[in-house]
């Protein structure tokens, strides 16, 4: 009798315990997918081994300039699902459709349409796709796409390999933030020394900066006016400017 009694006593912990595991993760998607929802993004540079590799966006043919790759995401939740029905790549467009967890997407359908006026294959291009619609070259089965949220919320990592890396940044849309581009000036940029940030009309409370991995190198809540940069090493980084109602990121280089 006292050995049932240890053996119910054991089930019912483990059901439980698997209960509360089951909950933590549909949470932890559940907050990860509100970063995505109805959010677009716009791929910033691949980060090849450690290395940034800036975006090729002169026409091959040299008669314009490309825009930068973006994703629109649009979530379902009660199937754990994740459209991207805007894919625009360089000169060509697609659409993907993602099963969703807390760590990777893997794709469920996708497609990519050539453009007329663009008929040149870009590495770039290339390689962007091989990520967002992964799939094994040999089988054609569906790959993990890892992914990873800044800690500050303002962008994502995108990858299949660890040595090739999309990094993209989240656009800002409020009324509040475009307003502050317009009413914000950082100079000079790109810069060695010193960044000049002016206002005269918001009040700035915090200013930091990141480096491409998404670590905070640099944070100021006073005497914002002029930020001591030259002990940062040369580089790309990301300037986040916080007021009492909005934030502005924006990209900087360091030479």
């Amino acid at each position: 009798m006292k050995t049932g009694f240890l053996i119910v006593t054991f089930l019912v912990s483990l059901q439980l315990f698997s209960q509360k595991a089951v909950s933590k993760n549909v949470s932890t998607v559940t907050d990860n997918i509100s970063f995505f929802d109805n959010s677009d993004f716009t791929l910033e540079y691949f980060l090849v081994n450690g290395e940034i590799e800036n975006l090729v966006l002169n026409h091959p043919t040299g008669t314009g300039f490309f825009s930068p790759p973006s994703l629109n995401f649009a979530p379902y939740t009660v199937t754990n699902e994740l459209e991207a029905d805007e894919l625009g790549a360089f000169c060509n467009g697609g659409n993907a459709f993602y099963e969703y967890t807390d760590t990777y997407l893997k794709l469920i359908t996708g497609a990519r349409t050539l453009a007329g006026a663009c008929s040149v294959a870009l590495d770039q291009e290339n390689r962007f796709f091989n990520i967002v619609q992964a799939r094994d070259i040999n089988t054609g089965v569906a790959l993990e796409i890892l992914y990873e949220i800044t800690a500050d919320q303002t962008g994502f990592w995108f990858w299949t390999d660890e040595n090739d890396k999309l990094f993209f940044t989240k656009a800002t849309l409020g009324v509040e933030n475009i307003n502050l581009e317009k009413l914000v000036k950082i100079f000079p940029n790109p810069t060695s020394n010193y960044l000049n940030i002016k206002s005269s009309t918001v009040a700035i409370t915090k200013i930091s900066i990141f480096d491409p991995q998404g670590k905070k190198v640099l944070i100021k809540t006073d005497n914002l006016d002029n930020i001591n940069v030259s002990n940062l090493n040369r580089g790309i980084y990301f300037i986040k400017l916080e007021t009492s109602q909005s934030t502005l990121t924006k990209k900087i280089i360091l030479h």
